[in-house]
């Protein structure tokens, strides 16, 4: 019976994988670490965003209409069956989507003051780092 005479894949024996037909060799320890630096900086700006976009009543006024047009319409066929379900359903969306309503509301009346500090704080440890 023949051993494995390759070796174990290393820092200075990369492991070999086929793509296709083609054999690559995958990527060095050193580029690794790059692409997960470059991965968690992508993560961060996008939950940045994410948290930035979430701040606006904008946000919160069309996630308040795309809940109300996920409910059922008023000519939509229901079976007799879940008509209680579809009931519930539209309750439930309906007050998802006021809670939504009174989020931009609360972010138009108060959401500058209340974030102006928050960005303040964060505008002076980006200074001081």
């Amino acid at each position: 019976m023949r051993g494995n005479d390759r070796g174990r894949p290393g820092e200075e024996r990369p492991q070999s994988v086929t793509d296709g037909d083609k054999p690559r060799v995958t990527d060095t320890h050193a580029d690794r670490e790059a692409q997960t630096i470059t991965y968690l900086e992508r993560f961060g700006r996008r939950v940045l965003l994410d948290a930035l976009s979430e701040a606006t009543a904008d946000y919160w006024r069309r996630r308040a209409v795309a809940l109300r047009d996920a409910r059922h319409r008023v000519g939509d066929y229901l079976p007799p069956d879940r008509l209680q379900a579809a009931r519930a359903k539209w309750r439930e969306l309906t007050a998802a989507a006021d809670a939504c309503d009174n989020a931009a509301s609360f972010l138009e009346a108060y959401g500058n003051e209340i974030f102006a500090a928050d960005v303040a704080s964060v505008m002076t440890e980006g200074a001081a780092a």
